[in-house]
C-alpha cells in the first residue's frame, strides 16, 4: 500500500519526518534501539520517496508518521478536535525505542514504538496501533481515566475504539475489528473471546486481581464489544443468559457517542456503570432521548451485561422511510467552530429551511438547501461570538429546534 505523507525539506537532497501543517506539528524520530529518547535523531531521505525498507526496518518510521497524520486528521475532521489537547499539541513519535519487546505506548507526552519480537522484530507501528496510543493522550487530556481496574479497562477500550476508527477512516476497504492485525492481532472487538477477553461484564474471561493493573488489557473487551454491537448490531445471548437483539447505528454515530462520553462526561475514577449512564447522556445530547441511537446505546450495554433496556415503550423512528424525520437529524460536530453539518437520514429530496438564533432570539444565519440524504455543511465564518445558539430546521409543516454550541 502506498500513501502520501507530509515531510520537512532540509535541503535539495535531504528530507525528514517532520511537518507543521497539522496543529503545532508532527515529528517522527529514531531512538536507535535505546530505551531512552535522549539520543534520538531524525530519519532522513534523499528524494522524499520514503520507500525506506532496510535491515533496520526503517520503513516502520514511515508507517508511524502516516499513522500520526491519519489520527490527527480523524479527530480534527470528524470531532473538530485540534490534536489531543484541543490546542494543537505537537505529536512526537519515537520509533526503534528499545528492542525485543512487543509493545508501543504513550508515556504521558509522546508515543514510543518498540522493536518487537513478533513479525521479525518489526516495531508496532500499524495505523490502528498508532491511533490507539495517541488516543491515550486524548484520554490524558480529557477524562484522565486512572489506569487501573475498571477505569483502566475503559481507558484501554477507548484507545481500541478510536484506533479502530482511525484505521477505518484511513483505509476503509481493509479495516477490521481486530487491533494490530497487520503485524499480529492482539484483540478483537467483534469477538473478544478469541483472545480470552470478556464480552460480558464479569462474565467469562473477566479478570480480577493485581496483574495487568487489574486486567486493563483484558476487561476492556466489554466496552469494545458494546461499541461493536452499537455500530453493527447483533442478536444473541450473553454470559449471564440475557437475550438481546440490537440494531446497529453505524460506526460513525457510535464513535460520536463514545467521543462525547470520553471528552465531556467521564472522570478519572469512572467505572463501567458510569460509562453506561454517561454514554446515554451523550446519545441524548446528540440524537435526542429515546431516539433510535439512544435506544441502541442502552440496549448495547444491556447486551454486554450492564443495565437494563431503555425506552421500552417508545417506538423507534423509521430510518428507511422517505418522510423527513427531523427528530433523527444529526448536528455535528457540536460544539462547532468553523463549520457544522446537518445530517437528516432520508432519501427524499426536500427543501430545508435553516435558521440559527442566538440565546436572545436574534437571527444570525439563514439559508434554504435541498436535502438529498447527504450531510449539509453550514459555514460559521460570519458568526464571531461564542456561545449557545438554537438551530431551527423546517420543511413544510415539520420542524425541530436543536441546540448548538459555537466556539471560536
Amino acid at each position: 500500500m502506498t500513501f502520501d505523507i507530509v515531510t520537512d525539506k532540509v535541503s535539495t537532497t535531504s528530507y525528514r519526518l517532520r511537518e507543521t501543517g497539522r496543529g503545532n506539528g508532527i515529528e517522527t524520530l529514531n531512538a536507535k534501539k535505546d530505551f531512552s529518547i535522549t539520543g534520538a535523531v531524525d530519519f532522513t531521505d534523499t528524494d522524499n520517496n520514503w520507500n525506506n525498507v532496510n535491515a533496520q526496518l526503517d520503513e516502520a518510521a514511515t508507517d508511524a508518521h502516516w499513522a500520526t497524520e491519519m489520527t490527527y486528521d480523524y479527530f480534527m475532521k470528524v470531532h473538530n478536535r485540534n490534536s489531543i489537547d484541543g490546542q494543537g499539541y505537537k505529536l512526537i513519535s519515537y520509533v526503534h525505542f528499545g528492542e525485543d519487546m512487543d509493545n508501543a505506548f504513550w508515556d504521558g507526552k509522546h508515543m514510543s514504538y518498540v522493536d518487537g519480537l513478533a513479525k521479525d522484530g518489526k516495531p508496532f507501528t500499524t495505523v490502528d496501533i498508532g491511533g490507539h496510543e495517541i488516543t491515550h493522550g486524548l484520554t490524558t487530556n480529557t477524562a484522565n481515566l486512572v489506569y487501573k481496574d475498571e477505569s483502566g479497562a475503559l481507558n484501554e477500550s477507548f484507545s481500541d475504539i478510536f484506533g479502530n476508527m482511525v484505521e477505518y477512516s484511513a483505509k476503509p476497504a481493509t479495516a477490521s475489528w481486530e487491533l494490530g492485525e497487520d503485524i499480529g492481532a492482539t484483540r478483537d472487538m467483534k469477538n473478544p473471546g478469541a483472545y480470552k477477553h470478556p464480552d460480558t461484564y464479569k462474565g467469562t474471561n473477566w479478570k480480577t486481581g493485581p496483574d495487568d493493573n487489574g486486567g486493563v488489557h483484558t476487561n476492556s473487551g466489554v466496552q469494545n464489544k458494546w461499541f461493536y454491537i452499537l455500530s453493527m448490531g447483533e442478536k444473541g445471548t450473553n454470559d449471564i443468559n440475557k437475550a438481546y437483539d440490537v440494531t446497529g447505528i453505524t460506526r460513525e454515530k457510535a464513535a460520536k457517542i463514545a467521543f462525547r462520553n470520553l471528552t465531556t462526561y467521564l472522570t478519572s475514577s469512572s467505572n463501567y456503570a458510569e460509562a453506561r449512564t454517561n454514554s446515554l447522556k451523550a446519545a441524548k445530547d446528540i440524537f435526542g432521548e429515546c431516539s433510535a441511537e439512544y435506544i441502541a446505546t442502552g440496549n448495547a450495554w444491556y447486551a454486554v451485561g450492564i443495565g437494563e433496556k431503555v425506552c421500552t415503550n417508545t417506538s423507534v423512528p423509521d430510518f428507511n422511510s422517505n418522510k423527513i424525520t427531523f427528530k433523527a437529524a444529526l448536528i455535528y460536530p457540536n460544539p462547532a467552530n468553523e463549520v457544522f453539518f446537518i445530517d437528516i437520514p432520508v432519501s427524499e429530496n426536500k427543501e430545508i429551511s435553516v435558521q440559527l438564533y442566538s440565546v436572545i432570539g436574534k437571527l444570525v444565519y439563514t439559508e434554504i438547501y435541498s436535502n438529498n440524504g447527504q450531510p449539509h455543511q453550514v459555514d460559521l465564518g460570519s458568526i464571531h461570538a461564542e456561545g449557545i445558539y438554537f438551530l431551527k430546521l423546517q420543511s413544510g409543516n415539520e420542524q425541530v429546534t436543536k441546540k448548538v454550541t459555537i466556539t471560536k
